[in-house]
């Protein structure tokens, strides 16, 4: 019993020049016509071939699909892609060799979105108990009233000897409230003579405290007018 041939087998790509064509044409020319040809010819049939068992055209579509950039979530503030907590797209190379060993980026699913809502919950937690123990120096500090700083004078004027310091006015803070006080966090203007200032305390963002100076001449009693210039 004689076996009918396959389809692929009867898939011939014949090239055959016209008579007329290939008179006029030098033996040379005809043949590199023709290799052109069948060439042409046998890379459409295998792209035929490919396409009809479907494994070519999704293996490039897989191909393709791996190029697509990736979307990641921040885990740390970098100074090129953006904060904490921002949804971006990378290139797989670069998260892969770069962000996800170094810890600045994971890959977004709801697992990361959920640990990331609960940290940003716990930092605002965190400030708003910042904030609150802020308030309360404050009150504390601004409580205090008049800081009194004797100073003494020289002769016949209302110059002090020396100056009166950021320093200076954190130690007393920190001696009258038992506050922790940063110098860096203390700005007063310059006092190079008796009178009445005024400084200010930063105490955390958005919360500062002012802090009302007097320079007296020291032996000065509270009443007594200061000595004239």
């Amino acid at each position: 019993m004689e076996m009918a041939p396959s389809a692929s087998a009867n898939m011939v790509c014949v090239f055959a020049p016209a008579s007329g064509a290939a008179r006029r044409l030098s033996p040379r020319r005809v043949r590199l016509a023709t290799v052109s040809v069948l060439a042409m010819a046998l890379l459409g049939c295998i792209l035929v071939l490919v396409g009809a068992e479907g494994g070519g055209f999704e293996a490039m579509g897989r191909t393709r699909a791996t190029k697509r950039k990736l979307s990641i979530v921040l885990m740390k503030d970098d100074k090129f892609l953006g904060k904490t907590g921002d949804i971006i797209k990378v290139k797989r190379g670069h998260f892969r060799n770069w962000l996800f060993p170094h810890g600045i980026a994971k890959k977004q699913d709801t697992t990361i979105m959920k640990q990331l809502e609960q940290k940003d919950k716990d930092q605002k937690i965190v400030i708003t108990k910042m904030y609150t123990d802020a308030m309360e120096k404050k009150q504390k500090i601004e409580g205090h009233g008049v800081w009194i700083f004797p100073k003494k004078v020289r002769e016949g004027t209302n110059k002090i000897y020396g100056s009166l310091t950021a320093i200076n006015v954190a130690e007393e803070i920190v001696k009258a409230t038992a506050i922790p006080i940063r110098i860096t966090s203390v700005e007063i203007p310059k006092v190079t003579e008796l009178g009445e200032y005024t400084g200010t305390v930063e105490l955390a963002d958005e919360v500062t405290a002012y802090v009302k100076i007097k320079v007296v001449a020291e032996g000065f009693v509270e009443g007594e007018e200061p000595p004239a210039e």
